[in-house]
């Protein structure tokens, strides 16, 4: 807290509350640290269903070609040529919705040394 530009007394004062809330902690931990507002939070039930949804729609994606009965050589291809544009267009949307470049790939330098 002291980095923040609180004085020494207010600093300890600030850490000797928030060691005795663990729930006052973790907010301060995720606004401070991570910029995660608890008012932008999302309803946890609602958030996992539509994930569990998408994830079991995803899933039967690739396997479409095999249920048209169509020659294995077809379907592994259809089946590869199948996952590869729902994994780009997830990425696309992702990206859109993140803000970012979709054609731009950004990529971490804090691996690089």
């Amino acid at each position: 807290m002291m980095k923040k530009g609180y004085n020494e007394r207010v600093a300890k004062a600030l850490a000797e509350e928030l060691s005795r809330d663990y729930r006052l902690l973790s907010r301060v931990i995720a606004e401070e640290e991570h910029g995660i507002k608890e008012e932008f939070l999302e309803n946890p039930v609602k958030v996992g269903l539509y994930t569990g949804s998408f994830y079991t729609l995803g899933s039967f994606i690739p396997l479409i070609p095999y249920f048209l009965s169509l020659s294995i050589n077809v379907a592994i291809l259809l089946s590869l040529s199948l996952a590869a544009i729902a994994l780009a267009l997830t990425g696309a949307i992702i990206a859109i919705s993140a803000g970012m470049n979709v054609k731009k790939n950004r990529r971490d330098d804090s691996f690089r040394s």
